[in-house]
């Protein structure tokens, strides 16, 4: 059984999203301490001390997200689970192709008032395995762990190259 887990290293791509909300954070902060303590420095450190506290909460989560996603190879197929209790496992004649896989982390509906501004989060679209795999008895999308992981662990493998026909 090949095991698989993210990289070291990955925690300023992860926090790459986030720059510019803590570069907004950190001007608010800096406002706000500066006024409330009639001191620009000591605004400075509060604002300082307010991100660092928020880059803090999220390296915890990359860390907690780096340890805790395993993608298991085996004989048997493909399974992916995580620190939360979250399982999927796609058994190797379930998968039917590696394509694109969307991920949808938020409702797709639209936010707002009628009329005026909407708003809606996309989903996250990425290379995957697609088939019907288990999660609690659901028709499930899979998401391998990294691009070279099936090509590596299973090289003579012939489900890991993409088939031929409709997608």
């Amino acid at each position: 059984m090949a095991e698989f887990r993210m990289r070291a290293g990955g925690f300023p791509r992860f926090l790459a999203p986030f720059l510019a909300p803590l570069v907004l954070f950190f001007a608010v902060m800096l406002l706000l301490g500066a006024i409330l303590t009639n001191s620009t420095p000591l605004g400075a450190v509060i604002a300082a001390a307010a991100t660092g506290v928020l880059v803090a909460v999220l390296a915890v989560k990359h860390r907690r997200l780096a340890t805790g996603t395993v993608v298991r190879f085996s004989a048997d197929g493909v399974e992916l689970s995580d620190a939360l209790g979250f399982r999927v496992r796609l058994r190797w004649p379930d998968i039917t192709r590696i394509d694109v896989v969307e991920t949808q982390l938020a409702a797709p509906r639209r936010v707002g008032r009628p009329g005026g501004a909407r708003a809606r989060v996309g989903p996250l679209r990425s290379p995957g395995l697609v088939g019907r795999g288990s999660s609690a008895g659901a028709s499930v999308r899979c998401r391998r762990a990294s691009p070279a992981g099936c090509a590596s662990a299973w090289p003579a493998c012939p489900w890991i190259r993409p088939r031929g026909g409709p997608r």
